[in-house]
């Protein structure tokens, strides 16, 4: 069992049939978050979910219904899509083809814009060679529009669009922090201008998901997928916490 499958299945062992009383303070605090009016001797449920979307755990308070994506462990990850189906999106949302081009010369790293170059390169000669054209992407992706549609479809939604998410939580039962949806796309709206040497959407960046430089027969099916990662998850969901928080009292 991984770790963040652990994680999941212990928020349902002790929220599910127990008690508002009966939670530990991480928990009591973050239901608390979740449903600002309940009680003491209010009965929770709470069960994983099994499917593709972002949702991992919903967790039920009478006629209410909160869905959680969960984070936990130190990689970080929040998103893996196959590049076609993603350059798909990006191209639905109205991103133009030089743009294209740039984050597929980048994904690729080759020289070419569909993998088939004959020498490879790792990601830091990709960010190197690439400098400028990484930094005009960033310069266009980075604007409200697209990056309201990028982080719905990476952080709340997925590609399957089903079960949307309503919060994210990082950490496990003992500890953790939290950001409603609202909040997590007002502080990604308001801090866009991240320097990062990367393509990157705000804080969130973009990876090649394999490189496979060395023409590993195994690994090469994983070269046409893209990775989303959050380095800097438990900093921006803590700013969140403490601004709304203290704004709140």
């Amino acid at each position: 069992m991984n770790a963040g499958k652990k994680v999941e299945l212990d928020f349902v062992k002790f929220i599910n049939y127990k008690k508002y009383s009966d939670l530990n303070p991480n928990l009591k605090e973050f239901i608390k978050f979740l449903f600002n009016s309940i009680k003491d001797e209010d009965i929770l449920q709470c069960k994983r979910l099994n499917t593709l979307g972002k949702s991992d755990i919903k967790i039920k308070l009478k006629d209410t219904i909160k869905y959680i994506s969960i984070k936990s462990g130190s990689q970080n990850s929040v998103h893996t899509e196959k590049l076609e189906t993603f350059i798909t999106f990006l191209r639905q949302i109205g991103i133009k083809e030089e743009i294209l081009s740039i984050l597929l010369l980048y994904h690729f790293g080759d020289g070419t814009k569909d993998g088939t170059g004959k020498i490879r390169w790792s990601a830091e000669e990709a960010k190197l060679k690439y400098t400028k054209e990484i930094n005009k992407f960033n310069q266009f992706i980075n604007n409200h529009f697209s990056l309201e549609k990028l982080i719905n479809r990476i952080l709340f939604e997925g590609t399957s669009n089903k079960i949307v998410a309503n919060v994210i939580y990082y950490g496990d039962i003992k500890c953790g922090v939290w950001a409603e949806k609202e909040e997590l796309l007002k502080y990604f709206l308001k801090n866009k201008c991240f320097y990062i040497n990367t393509p990157h959407f705000s804080s969130l960046t973009y990876q090649n998901w394999c490189r496979n430089i060395y023409f590993n027969r195994k690994s090469e099916e994983h070269r046409y997928y893209i990775q989303i990662k959050w380095f800097s998850i438990l900093s921006d969901i803590s700013k969140i916490r403490k601004q709304n928080d203290n704004f709140i009292n």
